[in-house]
């Protein structure tokens, strides 16, 4: 039985009939929850088949969307963000004798425009049309940093001999929605907290173990190549604010509250609003700024990249984002972290037994920074005092980072050596 009809029995069988009989609200729950579950693969199944029947004059011309061709090495990429992720890996590669095609789904990916040895790049839609062209996709090895394989719309293509997944942030897989690397053949790691995880994951699940390899952190790695070889000019502290953009942003939730305390310091204060806020929150951005235009100690930092902001300040204020590990690790200096209510459910940590990652046990240890809510604002001061002079924090700040960042500057040849290793032990089986 194919599995369409075998999803559409199930929907008949849970389909409502008259009857009289009681039915407990806990099993009624979870009657709710297959249904939705059954309801939601089918309707990415017909989205799926509306999009092959889209292409069909293609298969009859005899031109697959993925053009036929078999590829040795290829590297999906959801857009230009994670180039950092990549480009060290694909440097290494092409130093070896394997041929690589690297595809995106962002035209302005900088790796279409990148050259070289044993490499091409190309461009294949976005959305549905990129993973119908993912989904019959003949390689021996394809990486990615998308999650999710053969959970949803990202199917396993038969054409694939094997499927690694690279974590690019250094929050470990627990953040991620559920199932997000339970089917690739094996993982690339920045440390051995992200091992832990996916370890832990594949025991409750009743998983085979996959391969997991840690090669440190690319996307770091570069970011520590690039950063200015200029330190802080200032005499005194300097205080960088860097907010996610929405109504989980800690600059919307507090407003101007926290910008007055942080400006009774004798500090500089440099404030860098999330990319996405100059689009959806221009307008308050531009009140906010006219608000606090007097003030003489405060700057605001628009450039693409946050590098420069990030090694003049002695210490950052966040919420929720993954800029706060890229400061504490790279740099070695404290956080202060707006609160932030977060359901587990909705992620793979809903099936561990510690249901926060692994980076945010530590912060809310205080081991490498401090966790602050909204009634703490007014003592904000005392509590960016308490994380730059703790000794205790700076040792355990070095500590945690020799775990969760492997490897540092090695993350590239890591990676290629271990595709090599993937693609040699693959390609020998045939």
């Amino acid at each position: 039985m194919n599995n369409f009809k075998r999803y559409f029995l199930i929907v008949l069988l849970l389909l409502p009939a008259p009857a009289f009989a009681y039915l407990d609200p806990g099993t009624g729950g979870m009657l709710f929850s297959a249904l939705v579950g059954i309801m939601t693969t089918l309707f990415f199944m017909l989205k799926g088949l509306m999009h092959r029947l889209k292409y069909l004059p293609e298969y009859l011309k005899g031109r697959k969307v993925g053009e036929n061709q078999k590829y040795k090495i290829a590297v999906y990429s959801e857009g230009g963000q994670y180039w950092n992720v990549f480009y060290p890996i694909l440097e290494e590669l092409s130093k070896k004798d394997l041929q690589v095609i690297y595809l995106t789904s962002n035209m302005k990916d900088p790796g279409l425009k990148a050259e070289y040895p044993n490499y091409t790049a190309k461009f294949i839609g976005e959305g549905i049309r990129a993973f119908f062209f993912l989904n019959v996709l003949e390689a021996d090895v394809v990486l990615m940093t998308t999650p999710g394989l053969d959970v949803f719309q990202l199917k396993r293509s038969k054409g694939v001999k094997h499927y690694i997944h690279i974590v690019h942030g250094m929050e470990d897989t627990s953040t991620y929605a559920p199932y997000g690397v339970d089917y690739f053949d094996s993982v690339m790691v920045n440390g051995e907290h992200q091992m832990a995880v996916i370890r832990e994951l594949e025991e409750v699940r009743g998983l085979p173990q996959k391969k997991i390899e840690i090669i440190g952190s690319p996307y770091l790695d570069v970011l520590s190549r690039n950063l200015p070889r200029k330190g802080k000019a200032s005499k005194g502290r300097t205080i960088l604010v860097a907010p996610s953009w929405g109504e989980k942003g800690f600059l919307t939730k507090f407003g101007s509250e926290l910008l007055r305390e942080l400006l009774r310091m004798e500090a500089a204060v440099i404030v860098r609003p999330h990319p996405q806020s100059l689009v959806s929150e221009k307008e308050f951005l531009e009140a906010i700024q006219k608000e606090f235009a007097a003030f003489k100690n405060i700057e605001w930092d628009f450039e693409p990249s946050g590098l420069a902001s990030m090694v003049r300040a002695d210490i950052m204020i966040s919420d929720f984002s993954g800029i706060i590990f890229d400061y504490i690790f790279l740099l070695s200096r404290p956080v202060v972290v707006a609160n932030f209510a977060i359901d587990p459910r909705k992620y793979d940590m809903a099936s561990l037994k510690e249901r926060r990652s692994t980076l945010m046990s530590y912060m809310q240890q205080g081991k490498i920074g401090y966790i602050f809510e909204q009634k703490d604002v007014a003592s904000i001061n005392t509590i960016i005092d308490n994380a730059l002079t703790r000794k205790e924090m700076q040792g355990s700040i070095k500590q945690i980072s020799a775990r969760v960042y492997c490897h540092p500057g090695e993350a590239g040849r890591r990676g290629a050596d271990f595709i090599e290793k993937i693609y040699n032990e693959v390609t020998s089986k045939i």
